[in-house]
């Protein structure tokens, strides 16, 4: 799991220069109130004949090299039974399938679907062979109220719902430290998921918790032996508990937003967004109890919104006027930044009992997205068709307004803080690519206009690009993702259309597409590395894709 498992003092040096960092990003000087983007500014000067070298080599390699697919459905049946799913074109009748609303992955080694019918699928032995693929999996349980039984305060007390957003929480394992050619893949597996979990919420605002490890040790202990044996039959008991998880509270009204905190700096937590407007703090390392309570929002008045309904939040903010869009954890996880309803961005302090740092506004619609890059900027997308940067240490307000594209941001991509490439997606099927270098020399342009506020306001990107060609009328929401070979100057896009498609960042060249097959619209596209297969002779590379037709897609680069 890394060597600051050995004992406490390598996570202590871990914490300790966590503190010195964010220390030295606060303590920046920045002449003449300037932000981090207008300082990047001056280093735009760079060898740019040196990146088109490295573009041209990753694309003569994406050339060369095949695509691999394999395809599974997400069952519709609710059942706390393993399922055998084919791979074949016509591996399953679409009666016996639930659009996939979320999806989320360990690597290429599990991956875990929900539906709209409330269902969340654990796919956890995804095989490759040349005459047929497989997949084995089972469906978690939701509790009592997935039986349709007497609810709780912790178990089912709203219902199930759709499946609204649903989070993979690492325990530490990486991909590279589990090797599939030694040993017995289930215990390899075993040690891959080691204080893995996944989280769930759902639109009636039930918000659940399985632990992986819990899930697949029952299920492998109850198929050694006869089913009259008492080891069987006690980890039958365990499966039909492990499969319901933990409850938690949840969010009156539905649960919008999850994030999993930094594994290193914040382990075993885990970050809600409701739509009561309320943001919340868990800990997962022990069962949820009112003695465990700890309220620190900023209105004061959390013991009466939440008297009955379990108080297993750590902490609980308050200060949104509207449901959550989106939250966001830092990397250091002493911060946090949220997004919702209200057309504000708040930054909060976790490190101080939640206290509200900042109010940023400048948005006209609802912030649905927020990232950040490097230690203050931070980047929002919103339904008002925009995109805004802030640094919330020179300003309340926006430095740059970024409006290209027709219809909300469905995406942002960005890289670490070296990288000043900027990639947005919007519903139009628009893609724009912003460099950071240019945006404050920008302001000097007559493409730039100053707002009434003081924000600057560009309307020109470096690159404007669509996903599909302008002979082709299939608009609708575009997701974006790291291109598998050259991900420092090419990236993905996944649209309407069901067709995947490699751009180049700096020129806006298509430089690859790749048809999917999906015949409804796409719900989730992620990259992921090579992970536990029974395929020991060749370890994947590529991306997951889910679709509201009830089917995963995995591609990968044969090695």
């Amino acid at each position: 799991k890394g060597w600051f498992d050995a004992d406490d003092r390598g996570r202590q040096l871990l914490v300790l220069a966590r503190r010195i960092t964010v220390r030295r990003d606060q303590a920046e000087t920045r002449p003449h109130g300037e932000s981090g983007i207008e300082l990047m500014a001056r280093s735009q000067d760079e060898d740019e004949d040196f990146a088109g070298t490295i573009d041209m080599v990753a694309k003569r390699q994406f050339d060369k090299d095949e695509w691999d697919e394999i395809r599974w459905c997400h069952p519709a049946a609710p059942s706390s039974q393993g399922l055998n799913t084919s791979t074949h074109p016509g591996y399953e009748d679409r009666m016996r399938r639930a659009p996939i609303t979320a999806m989320a992955s360990f690597g290429q080694s599990v991956v875990v679907t929900a539906g709209l019918d409330g269902g969340v699928f654990l796919a956890y032995s995804i095989t490759r062979r040349e005459t047929a693929n497989g997949v084995r999996g089972l469906h978690l349980d939701w509790g009592s109220a997935s039986r349709g039984g007497a609810s709780s305060s912790l178990d089912g007390e709203y219902g199930v719902g759709a499946v609204s957003c649903i989070a993979a929480a690492n325990g530490g394992s990486t991909v590279e430290s589990i090797e599939s050619k030694s040993g017995n893949f289930e215990e390899n597996l075993m040690k891959f998921v080691d204080g893995s979990r996944i989280i769930a919420g759902t639109t009636a605002g039930d918000l659940r918790v399985w632990s992986v490890k819990d899930v697949l040790s029952s299920l492998f202990a109850s198929k050694v032996g006869k089913e009259t044996d008492t080891s069987v039959k006690s980890a039958q008991t365990r499966l039909k508990f492990s499969l319901r998880g933990r409850a938690l509270a949840g969010h009156r009204g539905g649960v919008t937003a999850i994030d999993v905190p930094s594994q290193v700096y914040r382990p075993d937590s885990i970050v809600t967004g409701g739509a009561d407007g309320l943001i919340k703090l868990w800990s997962l390392r022990s069962p949820t109890s009112g003695r465990r309570q700890n309220n620190s929002e900023a209105g004061g008045d959390s013991a009466s919104q939440q008297r009955g309904r379990g108080g297993d939040a750590l902490s609980i903010l308050t200060g949104h006027t509207g449901r959550i869009g989106c939250v966001k954890t830092a990397w250091h996880g002493d911060r946090l930044i949220s997004g919702g309803a209200d057309k504000t961005l708040r930054v909060w302090d976790l490190a101080a009992s939640g206290k509200c740092l900042n109010v940023l506004s400048g948005h006209t619609g609802w912030v649905n997205l927020v990232k950040e890059w490097g230690s203050n900027t931070i980047i929002s997308g919103s339904t008002d068709r925009s995109l805004a940067l802030f640094d919330a240490r020179v300003s309340q307000i926006p430095l740059f307004t970024l409006r290209y594209h027709d219809a909300p941001i469905t995406d942002i991509l960005v890289g670490s803080r070296t990288d000043p490439i900027l990639v947005s997606a919007a519903a139009d099927g628009s893609i724009a690519t912003w460099d950071f270098r240019s945006l404050s020399q920008s302001s000097e342009d007559s493409k730039t206009l100053q707002s009434k506020k003081g924000a600057n306001v560009v309307r020109e990107p470096k690159v404007p690009m669509g996903h599909t060609s302008t002979d082709e009328v299939r608009p609708g929401p575009v997701l974006l993702c790291r291109s598998i070979l050259n991900p420092e100057n090419s990236f993905m896009s996944l649209g309407a259309d069901a067709v995947v498609r490699e751009w180049d960042s700096n020129s806006g060249r298509m430089e690859n597409e790749l048809p999917t097959g999906f015949c409804d619209m796409i719900s989730g596209f992620v990259p992921c590395r090579s992970g536990i297969s029974h395929d020991s002779d060749n370890r994947l590379s590529g991306f997951i894709m889910s679709s509201l037709d009830g089917t995963v897609r995995l591609r990968s680069l044969k090695q």
